[in-house]
């Protein structure tokens, strides 16, 4: 079993950009809320994921990203287990995500 995850960069003009990744094993929001920041938010490059929005940034731009939506598949390549990529976040959230954007 694997687990595609979509997420997602918004900007201050609610312009959108989508991307997704899988992960090996079960993957859910629930199982990410508890280290997110504001139980909502990640900024990718903590975790080893892309910021979706092509550089340069300009004033309406930030590094926040929000997970959209987990699905089954039984396509893709894993860029890690489920349970790896919690522990990411976790290691993430303990160093502080907003010290890591400012």
């Amino acid at each position: 079993m694997m687990t595609k995850v979509h997420y997602m960069y918004r900007d201050a003009s609610n312009y959108k950009f989508h991307g997704c990744f899988v992960v090996s094993g079960k993957l859910s929001l629930n199982a990410l809320e508890p280290y997110l920041f504001d139980g909502e938010f990640f900024v990718p490059h903590e975790v080893g994921l892309d910021h979706l929005l092509d550089m340069p940034m300009n004033e309406d731009d930030h590094y926040l990203h929000t997970f959209e939506e987990f699905e089954d598949t039984e396509t893709g390549t894993p860029i890690c287990s489920a349970n790896q990529f919690v522990d990411k976040l976790k290691n993430a959230s303990e160093r502080g995500w907003v010290s890591s954007f400012y």
